[in-house]
């Protein structure tokens, strides 16, 4: 009786030491050696944020009450801009939807963002011929987006423009062609943002090492240097997730500099540190040695 528990004792105690080897192993995929020159960090800018929905996804923070209890579908949210070196340029009061997705970007007080994966224009659809993962103005009379776009013959996922007078939609770059819509699968695998700078717009995958420099009409790709897959998403009674230990949290923001696209890396072993690689927009690797 005694060798049957001992038994089942060390069983029980290399399942354990084999998890735990699994999860620590795992914990340490798609991370590569960098040779780091470390640097300070110094708060610039604090706002109170109390009672208050905060979002600051590019050159605009939006900041307003929150109404939980109001009848109203518009708050009035306050906008400030800022330049390069974190000073407000300006300040402007807009009426938005209180359930509103973080605003995209801003052009001359012109507010885009997702709700429900539509995209809106000053609380105006701007298609129902399109679903978007992200979306960011390229000029007063354009918007690139990446999404999904239904053309008539089957659902194209990729990089488009839509023209805001004519309101056509141009084929930049397609990523895949489907007869039937898998956009709530695309939409978890694909998540990231868009930033601007001068004529370059650079899109960075959170999920994965996807990245895409946009320039004129002319688009590439390159991976980040970790090299993490998209992540494997589940489909249960058309409910859709991430599934565990398939899925990795990869690029979590980035920032444009004149010669660099800097992007916050969470594949590192040390997770108390902020890591920033720098690739050039070509997709080469700036090593700090």
């Amino acid at each position: 009786m005694k060798i049957k528990h001992l038994l089942i004792i060390n069983i029980f105690l290399i399942l354990i030491i084999l998890i735990n080897f699994v999860f620590k192993n795992d914990s340490k995929k798609y991370i590569f050696n960098r040779n780091f020159k470390e640097s300070e960090f110094r708060v610039v800018k604090s706002y109170n944020t109390e009672n208050k929905y905060f979002s600051a996804p590019s050159n605009l923070i939006a900041l307003y009450k929150k109404q939980s209890n109001s009848e109203n579908q518009f708050v009035e949210g306050k906008f400030l801009t800022l330049d390069e070196n974190f000073t407000e340029k300006s300040t402007f009061k807009f009426q938005i939807n209180k359930n509103f997705n973080p605003v995209i970007l801003n052009i001359s007080k012109n507010l885009l963002y997702t709700q429900n994966w539509k995209l809106y224009l000053n609380n105006k659809l701007i298609s129902d011929k399109i679903k978007v993962v992200n979306a960011i103005f390229l000029n007063k009379e354009k918007i690139l987006f990446l999404g999904e776009y239904y053309d008539g013959n089957g659902f194209n996922f990729g990089f488009f423009y839509f023209d805001l007078n004519t309101k056509t939609i141009e084929k930049l770059n397609i990523i895949r062609s489907d007869s039937l819509s898998f956009f709530p699968k695309l939409f978890l695998q694909y998540t990231g943002n868009f930033k601007k700078y001068e004529n370059k717009i650079v899109y960075v995958n959170e999920k994965s090492s996807n990245a895409w420099v946009i320039e004129n009409t002319e688009i590439s790709e390159f991976a980040t240097k970790d090299k993490t897959p998209l992540p494997t998403i589940i489909n249960s009674d058309n409910n859709y997730y991430y599934e565990r230990g398939k899925t990795y949290n990869t690029n979590s923001d980035f920032f444009l500099t004149e010669k660099n696209v800097c992007v916050f890396s969470n594949r590192t072993e040390n997770k108390n540190e902020i890591v920033i690689d720098l690739y050039k927009y070509n997709g080469k690797y700036v090593n700090n040695s």
